[in-house]
């Protein structure tokens, strides 16, 4: 005989109520989707979303997440002080310009918080950093304005080793007091569920 109603308190509620369902609706149909979806669920919580995909799965990128593409954050001004490019180039090593008004190229990722707000990111936290391309043009010196905004170029869905991982381009362009063209960062930050 196979069961009208799947019975454990391994999968949670919602799961639970929504697997009865549609036991319910298909019982004959449904019945081996479900013992594998039990028992990945008891196995890997992240492996349940593989199997659950068709019909149920729910993406990690909403529609307020996918409105924010390429909206501009507000500008935002740093002041490029003489202490902050000397302590720069003492963090990486460099003792041969400890004196320099020029900043380093990689000086950029000290200013600021250059990432932009994503609503609903909090079901992401876990975050990695994929990486970044430079683009450069005026050197920056001390006492300059630097204006830099952010915007989301692209949100991109995978399932990896870990599980479902939510993939987020983002450009970041600074420019100084001249309104010349400082540098342009392109990242990639690679977001997951919590463990």
């Amino acid at each position: 005989p196979r069961p009208s109603v799947l019975e454990t308190d391994a999968l949670p509620a919602e799961l639970h109520s929504c697997i009865n369902l549609a036991l319910q609706s298909f019982p004959d149909a449904l019945i081996i989707p479900i013992i594998l979806i039990k028992f990945s669920y008891v196995y890997s919580k992240l492996k349940l979303k593989k199997i659950f995909a068709k019909g149920f799965y729910m993406s990690l990128i909403t529609e307020e997440m996918k409105a924010t593409i390429g909206v501009y954050s507000n500008p935002e001004n740093a002041i490029i002080e003489q202490g902050a490019i000397t302590r720069f180039f003492a963090a990486i090593g460099d003792t041969d310009s400890p004196n320099s008004q020029i900043a380093p190229p990689t000086f950029l990722r000290s200013v600021g918080r250059a990432i932009p707000d994503i609503p609903g990111s909090n079901k992401v936290p876990r975050v990695i950093d994929g990486g970044s391309e430079w683009t450069y043009g005026t050197p920056i010196h001390a006492g300059d304005i630097i204006t830099y905004t952010s915007k989301i170029e692209s949100l991109t869905e995978r399932e990896g080793r870990m599980g479902p991982m939510l993939i987020i381009v983002y450009i970041t362009e600074y420019s100084n007091q001249e309104n010349q063209f400082v540098a342009s960062q392109r990242n990639t930050l690679i977001r997951m569920p919590a463990a």
